[in-house]
């Protein structure tokens, strides 16, 4: 049965009885509804305006026999997704059974976006990847649930760029944002009592290819950040740790500074405390040189400004020689901020190639002697080491002791004993003067030290 439209129109409709077909067809399109499979035939070309197809099950294109809901065949498929307006962004939303958005893909100016929906991961699976670029963050967190750890490894990847469209590494990270404190962040979930690890491996990750360290927080509660090395003598141990306070622990081995040095250690407070050199100097007996004076026609030679800074003070003299020939070297105290003339007790002894010289001061004298006379001719001088013990002591006598040389103009070397105190008092002692028993000091060098017990 076929019912004819208008012939100057020259379109038809047919309704086909035998073949359950329901046809209208023109000049050149033909639209044809299959009654036996319940099919729709649409025309090469044809123009919806703004009409919706609704309520199909599946829709072919180049197919007559669509497996999905949309089933495009042709020999390379396409879907084109053109904008009408500049503000517009085409995209592919996919949503839930209740209508919510659960992730969708559109472009982004010059990048192409995957975004998820809210609380829902995104996952991207490919076998032939060899670069990745993410443009932010990128967390990888180990929650508890059902995700297989195949799915959290990035595999068989040259390089990996985080903010890095370049990447010079195997994993290159880039901080664009001025101010971001954490570019890598190693979280466990609430209810993990250790935190991160960072593993050094060979070849097979495991327990067995360890070769450098395992850095890791040891416990969430602590907040102990600890070194792990490996070797197969030992296994697997603890090298050095960071505790929660700051505070560096070596656990094993030795720390090897070799030529580099610890700078700015505060002073030792404890028995195991490290200390600098400055600060052994002043505390465990060595010398600390405090002023060197250079003698030259002077009448003395003083040194002043000692205190209770060291216990004991030690001065070197070295080739001391008077302007006047055969003069005794003598000593006397400063106390109170005058130059102390009387009350000195001293005795010397000396001993060389010629009879002994002996000689002693009374309680009342005004200097104390340190040699015999010392000759002024070519090659003669006298040289000394003098020790001052607790100056700043005002309990008692201060007392000096010491030794010197004297070359003689005969070939006679002699060598003298000497000790002395000043008896005019106990109080402190600030200084020392050094002179010839006439005239001036012709040459020399004194140098004095401190020495802390």
């Amino acid at each position: 049965m076929v019912f004819s439209i208008s012939d100057h129109i020259k379109d038809h409709l047919i309704l086909g009885t035998a073949s359950k077909k329901f046809v209208l067809e023109n000049a050149s399109s033909l639209w044809e509804i299959d009654g036996t499979e319940t099919q729709l035939k649409i025309p090469d070309a044809i123009d919806m305006q703004t009409e919706d197809i609704i309520n199909v099950s599946n829709i072919g294109i180049g197919t007559d026999t669509p497996e999905t809901e949309l089933h495009i065949k042709a020999v390379t498929p396409q879907i084109t997704l053109e904008r009408t307006a500049s503000n517009a962004t085409p995209r592919i939303n996919f949503k839930d059974e209740g209508g919510n958005i659960d992730g969708l893909i559109y472009p982004n100016q010059d990048n192409f976006v995957i975004e998820a929906g809210a609380g829902n991961g995104l996952r991207l699976l490919g076998q032939t990847k060899t670069e990745i670029f993410v443009g932010g963050f990128l967390k990888m967190a180990l929650d508890g649930s059902t995700i297989d750890a195949k799915e959290q490894e990035i595999i068989n990847a040259s390089k990996i760029g985080i903010n890095e469209s370049s990447p010079d590494s195997f994993l290159h990270i880039t901080d664009l944002a001025v101010g971001l404190k954490e570019l890598i962040t190693l979280q466990f979930p609430n209810g993990f009592d250790s935190g991160g690890f960072i593993n050094f491996t060979s070849g097979t990750a495991g327990a067995d290819n360890r070769i450098g360290c395992t850095l890791y927080l040891e416990t969430i509660a602590k907040q102990d950040f600890t070194f792990d090395v490996w070797n197969e003598t030992d296994g697997i141990f603890q090298a050095m740790r960071i505790d929660g306070d700051g505070e560096v622990q070596i656990v094993e081995g030795a720390l090897d500074m070799n030529t580099h040095k610890i700078t700015s250690v505060v002073d030792p407070t404890a028995n195991q405390d490290a200390a600098t050199k400055k600060y052994v100097d002043d505390n465990a007996g060595s010398m600390v040189l405090i002023q060197t004076q250079t003698a030259s026609n002077d009448a003395t030679i003083d040194f002043t400004g000692i205190d209770s800074t060291y216990d004991t003070y030690i001065l070197y003299a070295s080739n001391v020689v008077p302007v006047t020939n055969s003069q005794e070297l003598h000593l006397r105290f400063e106390s109170g901020g005058t130059w102390q003339t009387a009350t000195y007790k001293w005795a010397y002894e000396g001993s060389s190639a010629a009879p002994s010289r002996t000689n002693t001061g009374s309680p009342s004298d005004s200097k104390i002697e340190l040699s015999g006379t010392v000759g002024s001719d070519t090659g003669e001088g006298i040289s000394f080491d003098l020790k001052l013990f607790g100056p700043s002591n005002t309990a008692l006598y201060k007392k000096i002791h010491g030794t010197s040389t004297i070359d003689l103009s005969n070939a006679d070397l002699v060598r003298y004993l000497f000790t002395g105190a000043w008896k005019g008092g106990t109080g402190a002692v600030t200084g020392l003067r050094f002179f010839f028993q006439s005239g001036n000091i012709e040459s020399g060098k004194f140098s004095l030290y401190g020495v802390k017990s």
